[in-house]
């Protein structure tokens, strides 16, 4: 697969995301890999880059999710004070 085909086929997959809770979401950001862009293997490296496509369509789906996304990238070392707490799950509508 080319590289072009193969970032199309990563961006399509962040498209059929089905919606997910923020805190399900805040689990998935706590544990991606923020350090994926210096892995020295390039397996390594694509997983990262396809989990952070992910991560990001995922984002799309409310403010608060994009919020999230960007606090995380923003402090993306576990130690960091300002990393964003966990939010509470939704209560009964």
């Amino acid at each position: 697969m080319t590289g072009n085909m193969a970032e199309n086929s990563m961006q399509e997959e962040t498209t059929k995301t089905e919606p997910i809770s923020l805190s399900a979401y805040w689990e998935m950001l706590n544990g991606h890999d923020w350090f994926y862009h210096y892995r020295g293997n390039p397996l390594e490296w694509l997983e990262g880059h396809r989990n952070d496509l992910l991560l990001l369509g995922m984002a799309e789906q409310s403010t608060d999710h994009k919020n999230l996304y960007q606090q995380f990238s923003d402090h993306w070392k576990p130690t960091d004070p300002q990393r964003p707490a966990k939010p509470k799950p939704a209560g009964p509508k």
